[in-house]
């Protein structure tokens, strides 16, 4: 008896996280990486890399993807080195944190920056992290809350499809995150 086996295809896949200190860039890579969550982090000087092999996507497409997550340190710094790392980008994550709404309103900065350096169309979403730090009392007004912050992202990346509310520590759309990124990538 013939046994007749899907061949799996392997593609390969850059995708930079961009925002300010102690957004939870690390947290989220490593979170969707390697399942891991620490408290603490030491601030990333330059860029570290992660993968994540035989990723499947789209789910049950037997389609096996590596992906490199490039998290891209934030201090000034390193400014003109950043546009190095940019080369061979398929996809970009911005990054800001609900708990410090200035990190939100630079997403703007970062994605200024992005557009000088990268000429060609790219995957992209925005992940406003920290989610799980939000009190009791702003749960409950959570609606309000999420528009206002929604309000603070350049106008014209307000497609509420590519923005997550995420949660590294908690695992909350960090996959979800990720697969918007994807989608837009892998046609």
């Amino acid at each position: 008896m013939f046994h007749f086996v899907r061949a799996i295809e392997e593609k390969q896949v850059k995708i930079i996280f961009l925002g300010d200190d102690k957004v939870g860039k690390t947290s989220i890579i490593r979170r969707f990486a390697e399942n891991i969550f620490r408290e603490r982090y030491k601030p990333t000087l330059g860029v570290q890399v992660f993968t994540k092999e035989n990723y499947e996507y789209p789910a049950n497409s037997n389609q096996k993807i590596l992906i490199y997550l490039w998290d891209i340190g934030a201090q000034e710094l390193y400014e003109l080195v950043r546009p190095d790392y940019y080369v061979g980008v398929s996809g970009i994550v911005f990054v800001g944190d609900v708990t410090r709404p200035e990190t939100i309103e630079r997403i703007r900065h970062w994605a200024n920056e992005v557009k000088q350096h990268v000429k060609y169309p790219h995957g992209w979403a925005v992940a406003l992290n920290k989610i799980d730090l939000i009190g009791e009392e702003e749960k409950k007004t959570t609606k309000r809350r999420r528009e206002a912050l929604l309000e603070l992202i350049p106008e014209k990346m307000r497609d509420s499809e590519k923005i997550f509310f995420t949660s590294a520590k908690n695992d909350l759309q960090i996959i979800e995150l990720i697969d918007c990124v994807l989608s837009q990538i892998i046609k």
